[in-house]
């Protein structure tokens, strides 16, 4: 995971705020995807703030593609903001755009 990576998690009822910070690479893709899977179930709507990331690497996109391929609750559940959020939003499966 890129050394400055954070993230911050911040809990409203049926919503978790989840704020990155620092450089997005394979490892903190790998780690964001852990957070999002371990919670879920426990949130209705996921909001991913971007605007504290750095830079985002090809690699970190393609590890966090992969990871979320083929689950159906990321692109239902997540939502992202910031200057950041097209370039990861890209990477979910597809069931986002219709929502």
């Amino acid at each position: 995971m890129a050394a400055n990576f954070r993230i911050r998690k911040t809990r409203r009822r049926n919503r978790l705020e989840v704020a990155l910070s620092g450089d997005f690479d394979g490892s903190s893709a790998a780690h964001l995807a852990n957070v999002l899977e371990r919670n879920r179930q426990r949130y209705g709507v996921i909001h991913i703030h971007t605007d504290g990331i750095g830079q985002v690497t090809p690699f970190g996109c393609q590890v966090f593609r992969a990871r979320m391929a083929g689950q159906p609750w990321a692109g239902r559940l997540c939502r992202f903001a910031g200057k950041w959020a097209a370039a990861l939003e890209e990477q979910l499966p597809a069931t986002r755009r219709a929502a």
